[in-house]
């Protein structure tokens, strides 16, 4: 009757996240509701006997429900039963205390004036709570019998004509909580489950619309994506972003003489080689197309972009297969380039269009190198330093990309 849903247990816990968040709001109801009756009715015994005892026990309980608030996740991570069980007391005991108020005032004939609203209050408090805490099944049954169960205990005791109304509503009012609950339970579940459904599902169709599937690299989508958001810090961080191009040299060829099978061993060594190196010093890496991979950083120099560079190219170690007792080292040419986005009006393409370039000069002049687009380390570093001009670092005119960087 008290279990919760059959699901996983990150559903479970969000659940009851949002139940204490409920409870916890709910929790600075019970003071005032005393604090308003009270003060109004001031000269009643009741009243000036017990004023300060309920004050100060509802403030402890309210102090109490507090720190569970603050320490609720902690307790939840830990151990779910001990959170779920300090959640009920905490949740509980006052909503016992207010029946407990309403029983008195019905069984010491207390003026009709404090007995009539707190009666009001109980059976409107005790509805609210239920239906507001109906995520846990276990308070469709212990809110009704705290609040209302010391009440008519006081009103077949006392068994006065002109409280014995109050038997058939509160029975009816018992009855409506109880099917209420039952029915926002489900309803809340339900709507949960199948949230966290197709929440998933969500998540799995953006994960494979971002993965490369022979790889299982981030792809192009990924890449351009992740190049916008890099292109803004880089702006905002007053920095260079360098965009590597890397491709295999004579893929056609090793698909022609080996098999375009041997040609996909050869795209996942390499994209695994280039993203262990990539994770290593902080870059994105991801299949861009074809035997085409894409290296995005972040730099503060145009040495560490250079050293980038190298550390790419020495990943052609790794990428030594054999095939039918033959010995086959794939290497591959990059093409480089990087823009200071904070210091120039060039896009995001233009640093693509730049590091391809770069790459076609790599192809051209041998394969198996890097090529930045028109850059002399000394150039880079001007370029880093010119904060107040409107210039691009890594990158100059057309006509002079003769002057190129060493291969690595």
């Amino acid at each position: 009757m008290f279990n919760l849903p059959e699901c996983n247990n990150e559903i479970i816990i969000s659940a009851m996240q949002e139940l204490e968040r409920r409870a916890f709001i709910s929790a600075f109801i019970y003071l005032p509701c005393w604090l308003i009756i009270a003060l109004n009715n001031q000269n009643n015994i009741f009243i000036q006997e017990t004023y300060y005892p309920i004050c100060f026990f509802f403030l402890i309980i309210l102090f109490l429900h507090i720190i569970l608030h603050y320490r609720f996740n902690q307790i939840l991570q830990n151990n779910f039963h001990r959170a779920r069980l300090l959640l009920t007391i905490i949740i509980i005991i006052p909503c016992l205390m207010l029946g407990s108020i309403c029983s008195w005032c019905i069984y010491l004939h207390v003026s009709y004036n404090i007995t009539v609203p707190f009666i009001i209050i109980t059976a409107v408090l005790c509805t609210a709570t239920s239906l507001l805490l109906t995520i846990d099944p276990i308070y469709k049954i212990m809110v009704p019998l705290a609040m209302l169960l010391p009440a008519l205990t006081s009103v077949l005791v006392e068994r006065s004509s002109d409280n014995l109304i109050f038997l058939p509503l509160a029975a009816l009012n018992i009855l409506y909580i109880f099917r209420s609950s039952q029915l926002k339970f489900h309803d809340y579940w339900h709507a949960l489950i199948t949230f966290s459904y197709f929440k998933q599902k969500s998540m799995t169709l953006e994960n494979m619309a971002f993965t490369d599937f022979l790889t299982q690299k981030p792809n192009r989508l990924c890449a351009d994506k992740q190049l916008k958001s890099l292109w803004e810090q880089a702006k905002t961080e007053q920095q260079c972003l360098a965009w590597m191009i890397i491709d295999i040299d004579n893929f056609k060829n090793i698909n022609d003489s080996y098999g375009h099978p041997f040609g996909d061993i050869c795209l996942m060594l390499v994209a695994d080689a280039l993203a262990s190196y990539s994770r290593k010093v902080g870059g994105f890496f991801a299949r861009y197309g074809g035997e085409e991979f894409v290296f995005i950083k972040i730099c503060e120099s145009g040495t560490e972009i250079h050293q980038m560079a190298q550390g790419l190219m020495q990943q052609s170690s790794k990428t030594r297969i054999c095939h039918d007792d033959a010995s086959i080292n794939i290497t591959y040419s990059i093409g480089v380039s990087s823009l200071c986005p904070n210091l120039t009006e060039q896009t995001s393409n233009d640093l693509i269009a730049q590091a391809d370039q770069a790459l076609y000069i790599a192809k051209h002049e041998g394969k198996n190198q890097y090529r930045c687009y028109g850059e002399t380390h000394p150039y880079i570093e001007q370029q880093m330093q010119m904060l107040n001009t409107q210039s691009t670092c890594c990158s100059i005119p057309c006509e002079k990309q003769d002057n190129q960087c060493p291969p690595a």
